[in-house]
């Protein structure tokens, strides 16, 4: 049935695509695209914060077909076809997973996590975590993957990072400079992400519950506890 389903939407789209399809679709590229995901990847997360099966449903929707219509963009060049892309990834989950497909044996969460990035490190040739963290992410997340990768390595722990916090923080009361102000947010950044919380995501429900006391009818602000 899913297979049935998937190939109805490739069908879709090569339609959309056509000679006699949607003018708007037939132009697009893939630079022009990419927004689009971005945009919708965001409207899963507000899905996924309301917890409503229905909205997580059709943003998953408008998702596959963005994957399909990238796939699309591809094949006219000759470059690969969505089938491709799934062999991809089928492969690559059976080759990332010997403790499941193979006589590997790793018994924990952790251990698994520990070998998936060491695995992936070695086969995408990464020197370092650098080499891990898309260019294209924004601080507070790239600053949470960091994380991630050294707290599953191992080469982090919390009391450290929590006595940089706030070595900086009383090096603030003293000198009230940009540069410690900055290093605040960094630390503070990475101390959230040691314990599992998204900065990003964080900072993003904050300053929407602070944006929604302002009025323009007011001329006062006051902030929230």
């Amino acid at each position: 049935m899913v297979d049935s389903k998937f190939k109805k939407l490739v069908e879709v789209v090569d339609i959309l695509r056509g000679p006699k399809g949607c003018p708007w679709d037939r132009k697009q590229k893939v630079k022009d695209l990419k927004n689009y995901i971005l945009e919708e990847v965001y409207e899963l997360f507000d899905a996924l914060d309301a917890k409503n099966p229905h909205l997580i449903k059709e943003e998953l929707g408008d998702l596959f077909m963005l994957l399909v219509f990238f796939s699309k963009l591809f094949e006219e060049k000759n470059i690969f076809k969505a089938e491709d892309a799934l062999e991809n990834i089928v492969n690559k989950m059976i080759v990332r997973h010997p403790h499941v497909f193979a006589r590997r044996k790793i018994k924990t969460s952790s251990g698994v996590l520990n070998m998936w990035i060491k695995d992936k490190a070695k086969k995408k040739l990464r020197k370092s975590i650098a080499d891990r963290i898309p260019k294209k992410t924004p601080a507070l997340f790239s600053s949470y993957l960091f994380i991630k990768e050294c707290k599953h390595l191992d080469q982090i722990k919390t009391k450290d990072l929590e006595k940089e916090l706030i070595k900086r923080i009383k090096k603030y009361h003293k000198h009230k400079d940009k540069k410690t102000l900055f290093e605040i947010l960094f630390y503070s950044s990475l101390v959230l992400s040691l314990k599992g919380e998204n900065p990003e995501v964080l900072l993003k429900k904050k300053v929407g519950k602070e944006s929604s006391r302002v009025l323009y009818a007011k001329s006062t602000y006051k902030t929230s506890k």
